[in-house]
Protein backbone atom coordinates (compact mmCIF):
# COMPACT_ATOMS: atom_id res chain seq x y z
CA UNK A 1 0.00 0.00 0.00
CA UNK A 2 0.86 3.31 -0.63
CA UNK A 3 1.11 5.62 2.65
CA UNK A 4 -2.34 7.52 1.94
CA UNK A 5 -3.53 3.76 1.60
CA UNK A 6 -2.14 2.79 5.08
CA UNK A 7 -3.86 5.50 6.61
CA UNK A 8 -7.19 5.74 4.81
CA UNK A 9 -7.47 2.09 6.23
CA UNK A 10 -5.82 2.76 9.59
CA UNK A 11 -8.56 5.47 9.96
CA UNK A 12 -11.12 3.70 9.17
CA UNK A 13 -10.96 0.58 10.38
CA UNK A 14 -8.36 1.26 13.75
CA UNK A 15 -5.52 -1.20 12.84
CA UNK A 16 -3.17 -1.59 10.01
CA UNK A 17 -1.23 -5.37 9.70
CA UNK A 18 2.15 -5.28 7.47
CA UNK A 19 4.48 -8.40 7.19
CA UNK A 20 7.86 -6.98 7.88
CA UNK A 21 9.96 -9.67 9.06
CA UNK A 22 11.02 -13.26 7.43
CA UNK A 23 10.63 -16.48 8.42
CA UNK A 24 14.48 -16.60 9.67
CA UNK A 25 14.01 -13.59 11.68
CA UNK A 26 11.25 -15.18 12.96
CA UNK A 27 13.03 -18.38 14.05
CA UNK A 28 16.08 -16.67 15.78
CA UNK A 29 13.30 -14.19 17.88
CA UNK A 30 11.67 -18.06 18.70
CA UNK A 31 14.73 -18.96 20.06
CA UNK A 32 15.46 -15.89 21.55
CA UNK A 33 12.11 -16.31 23.69
CA UNK A 34 13.51 -20.26 24.59
CA UNK A 35 16.28 -17.78 25.95
CA UNK A 36 14.01 -15.22 28.02
CA UNK A 37 12.12 -18.28 28.72
CA UNK A 38 14.85 -20.32 30.28
CA UNK A 39 16.23 -17.31 32.61
CA UNK A 40 13.01 -17.11 33.79
CA UNK A 41 13.04 -20.62 34.54
CA UNK A 42 9.80 -21.36 32.10
CA UNK A 43 7.75 -18.82 33.65
CA UNK A 44 5.52 -18.06 30.95
CA UNK A 45 4.14 -14.85 32.72
CA UNK A 46 3.94 -11.67 30.14
CA UNK A 47 7.60 -11.09 29.89
CA UNK A 48 8.00 -6.62 30.42
CA UNK A 49 11.13 -4.66 29.23
CA UNK A 50 12.60 -7.35 26.66
CA UNK A 51 14.17 -4.56 24.78
CA UNK A 52 16.57 -4.13 27.91
CA UNK A 53 17.26 -7.81 28.38
CA UNK A 54 17.25 -8.52 24.46
CA UNK A 55 19.67 -7.06 21.85
CA UNK A 56 17.33 -8.80 19.25
CA UNK A 57 14.17 -7.79 20.62
CA UNK A 58 15.94 -4.18 20.91
CA UNK A 59 16.55 -4.09 17.12
CA UNK A 60 13.21 -5.18 16.48
CA UNK A 61 11.46 -2.40 18.80
CA UNK A 62 13.80 0.05 16.54
CA UNK A 63 12.94 -1.47 13.26
CA UNK A 64 13.42 1.51 10.45
CA UNK A 65 10.00 0.48 8.61
CA UNK A 66 8.27 -0.01 11.78
CA UNK A 67 8.91 3.41 12.81
CA UNK A 68 8.44 4.53 9.50
CA UNK A 69 4.96 2.96 9.39
CA UNK A 70 4.09 4.65 12.71
CA UNK A 71 5.38 8.22 11.49
CA UNK A 72 2.64 7.72 9.00
CA UNK A 73 0.04 6.73 11.26
CA UNK A 74 1.16 9.10 14.09
CA UNK A 75 1.78 12.12 11.59
CA UNK A 76 5.03 13.12 13.54
CA UNK A 77 8.33 12.10 15.34
CA UNK A 78 8.07 8.82 17.21
CA UNK A 79 9.11 7.80 20.53
CA UNK A 80 8.81 4.31 22.41
CA UNK A 81 7.27 3.70 25.28
CA UNK A 82 7.34 -0.30 26.38
CA UNK A 83 8.12 -3.63 25.63
CA UNK A 84 6.64 -6.73 26.90
CA UNK A 85 6.22 -10.45 24.93
CA UNK A 86 3.56 -12.69 25.23
CA UNK A 87 4.29 -15.99 25.26
CA UNK A 88 0.55 -17.69 25.26
CA UNK A 89 0.97 -21.57 25.55
CA UNK A 90 -1.44 -24.06 24.71
CA UNK A 91 -4.18 -23.69 27.28
CA UNK A 92 -3.81 -20.08 28.15
CA UNK A 93 -6.59 -18.14 28.58
CA UNK A 94 -6.88 -14.93 26.52
CA UNK A 95 -7.35 -10.71 27.10
CA UNK A 96 -10.37 -9.64 27.80
CA UNK A 97 -12.26 -7.32 25.12
CA UNK A 98 -9.87 -3.72 26.09
CA UNK A 99 -9.13 -0.23 25.16
CA UNK A 100 -5.27 0.26 25.14
CA UNK A 101 -6.60 3.88 26.30
CA UNK A 102 -7.81 2.91 29.64
CA UNK A 103 -4.42 2.29 31.31
CA UNK A 104 -1.81 4.70 28.83
CA UNK A 105 -4.28 8.02 29.06
CA UNK A 106 -2.88 10.15 26.04
CA UNK A 107 -4.22 12.09 23.90
CA UNK A 108 -6.14 10.53 21.05
CA UNK A 109 -3.79 9.74 17.83
CA UNK A 110 -0.57 10.11 20.11
CA UNK A 111 -0.14 6.67 20.54
CA UNK A 112 -0.12 3.18 19.11
CA UNK A 113 0.77 -0.43 20.23
CA UNK A 114 2.80 -2.42 17.47
CA UNK A 115 2.56 -6.21 18.23
CA UNK A 116 4.34 -8.78 16.41
CA UNK A 117 3.74 -12.15 15.71
CA UNK A 118 6.40 -14.61 16.17
CA UNK A 119 3.89 -17.61 15.64
CA UNK A 120 0.98 -17.81 12.96
CA UNK A 121 -1.63 -17.03 14.55
CA UNK A 122 -5.53 -17.88 14.36
CA UNK A 123 -8.80 -18.29 16.30
CA UNK A 124 -7.70 -22.18 17.32
CA UNK A 125 -4.42 -20.56 18.94
CA UNK A 126 -5.86 -17.40 20.08
CA UNK A 127 -4.97 -14.97 17.24
CA UNK A 128 -6.24 -11.28 18.26
CA UNK A 129 -10.04 -10.20 17.00
CA UNK A 130 -11.05 -6.49 16.76
CA UNK A 131 -14.18 -4.74 16.65
CA UNK A 132 -13.50 -2.96 13.41
CA UNK A 133 -14.25 0.94 13.18
CA UNK A 134 -14.65 1.11 16.82
CA UNK A 135 -12.06 4.03 17.89
CA UNK A 136 -14.21 6.54 17.27
CA UNK A 137 -15.30 5.51 20.52
CA UNK A 138 -14.22 7.38 23.47
CA UNK A 139 -13.01 5.81 26.72
CA UNK A 140 -15.30 3.07 27.62
CA UNK A 141 -16.62 1.93 31.03
CA UNK A 142 -15.26 -1.58 32.37
CA UNK A 143 -17.00 -4.08 33.97
CA UNK A 144 -15.61 -5.62 36.77
CA UNK A 145 -15.81 -9.19 36.89
CA UNK A 146 -14.42 -10.53 40.50
CA UNK A 147 -13.89 -14.24 39.33
CA UNK A 148 -12.22 -13.65 36.52
CA UNK A 149 -9.37 -11.18 37.65
CA UNK A 150 -8.44 -14.43 40.26
CA UNK A 151 -7.43 -15.84 36.57
CA UNK A 152 -4.60 -13.20 36.20
CA UNK A 153 -0.55 -14.14 36.32
CA UNK A 154 0.85 -13.06 39.44
CA UNK A 155 1.73 -9.28 39.36
CA UNK A 156 0.15 -9.26 35.90
CA UNK A 157 -3.35 -7.67 36.79
CA UNK A 158 -5.08 -6.42 34.06
CA UNK A 159 -5.24 -9.03 31.96
CA UNK A 160 -8.43 -10.47 32.68
CA UNK A 161 -11.76 -9.13 34.77
CA UNK A 162 -11.92 -6.03 33.68
CA UNK A 163 -13.69 -6.10 30.08
CA UNK A 164 -14.65 -2.08 28.55
CA UNK A 165 -18.34 -2.23 27.31
CA UNK A 166 -19.05 -3.04 23.73
CA UNK A 167 -21.59 -0.33 22.63
CA UNK A 168 -24.82 -1.47 21.20
CA UNK A 169 -28.82 -1.95 21.07
CA UNK A 170 -31.80 -4.53 21.42
CA UNK A 171 -32.59 -5.28 18.32
CA UNK A 172 -36.10 -7.21 18.74
CA UNK A 173 -35.10 -8.67 21.61
CA UNK A 174 -31.77 -9.48 20.53
CA UNK A 175 -28.34 -7.75 22.14
CA UNK A 176 -26.20 -6.78 18.42
CA UNK A 177 -23.05 -5.12 19.18
CA UNK A 178 -22.69 -2.09 17.05
CA UNK A 179 -19.51 -3.05 15.54
CA UNK A 180 -18.60 -6.17 13.84
CA UNK A 181 -16.29 -8.69 15.56
CA UNK A 182 -13.58 -9.62 13.17
CA UNK A 183 -10.69 -12.16 14.21
CA UNK A 184 -7.27 -11.43 12.61
CA UNK A 185 -5.23 -14.10 11.52
CA UNK A 186 -1.68 -13.35 11.30
CA UNK A 187 1.98 -14.73 9.58
CA UNK A 188 4.78 -15.01 11.86
CA UNK A 189 6.87 -11.94 11.02
CA UNK A 190 3.25 -9.91 10.84
CA UNK A 191 2.81 -6.14 12.58
CA UNK A 192 -0.32 -5.07 13.61
CA UNK A 193 -0.63 -1.64 14.25
CA UNK A 194 -3.25 -0.61 16.56
CA UNK A 195 -5.68 2.59 17.50
CA UNK A 196 -5.51 3.07 21.27
CA UNK A 197 -9.08 3.33 21.22
CA UNK A 198 -9.66 0.48 19.28
CA UNK A 199 -11.79 -2.30 20.79
CA UNK A 200 -10.03 -6.02 20.67
CA UNK A 201 -9.06 -8.88 22.58
CA UNK A 202 -8.27 -12.30 22.14
CA UNK A 203 -9.65 -15.74 23.14
CA UNK A 204 -8.06 -18.98 24.43
CA UNK A 205 -5.11 -20.65 23.34
CA UNK A 206 -7.25 -24.08 22.59
CA UNK A 207 -4.56 -25.85 20.49
CA UNK A 208 -2.36 -28.90 22.09
CA UNK A 209 0.82 -27.82 20.55
CA UNK A 210 0.90 -24.21 19.14
CA UNK A 211 2.30 -21.17 21.19
CA UNK A 212 0.99 -18.16 20.00
CA UNK A 213 3.89 -15.75 21.15
CA UNK A 214 3.80 -11.94 19.97
CA UNK A 215 6.63 -9.23 20.72
CA UNK A 216 4.65 -5.91 21.28
CA UNK A 217 6.09 -2.35 21.47
CA UNK A 218 4.32 0.81 22.55
CA UNK A 219 5.25 3.59 20.39
CA UNK A 220 4.09 7.77 21.47
CA UNK A 221 4.00 10.91 19.59
CA UNK A 222 7.14 12.74 21.23
CA UNK A 223 6.06 15.10 23.75
CA UNK A 224 2.95 13.69 23.94
CA UNK A 225 1.60 13.02 27.63
CA UNK A 226 0.88 9.20 28.61
CA UNK A 227 0.38 7.59 31.78
CA UNK A 228 3.89 6.47 33.36
CA UNK A 229 1.55 3.18 34.94
CA UNK A 230 2.05 1.35 38.64
CA UNK A 231 3.82 -1.61 38.85
CA UNK A 232 5.06 -2.01 35.22
CA UNK A 233 6.39 1.50 34.59
CA UNK A 234 6.45 3.49 31.38
CA UNK A 235 9.44 5.63 29.67
CA UNK A 236 9.50 8.24 26.82
CA UNK A 237 12.67 6.87 24.79
CA UNK A 238 13.96 8.66 21.67
CA UNK A 239 14.47 5.59 19.36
Amino acid sequence: MKNKEILKFYQKNGYYVENIFSKNHMDICKDECDRLLELRNEDTRPYAYPDRDSKIFNALWKNKRTLDILKILIGDDVCGLQTWIYFKPPGELGRDVHQNIFYTHANRGDIINASMAIDNTNEENGCLYVYIGSQVESCLPINIDKDRILTNPKDWGNERGKPCIVPGEWVDGKWVDMYEKVYLPMNSGDIIFLHSHVIHGSDENKSKTKWRRAFLGSYLREGAHFNSGGQMKRESLIL
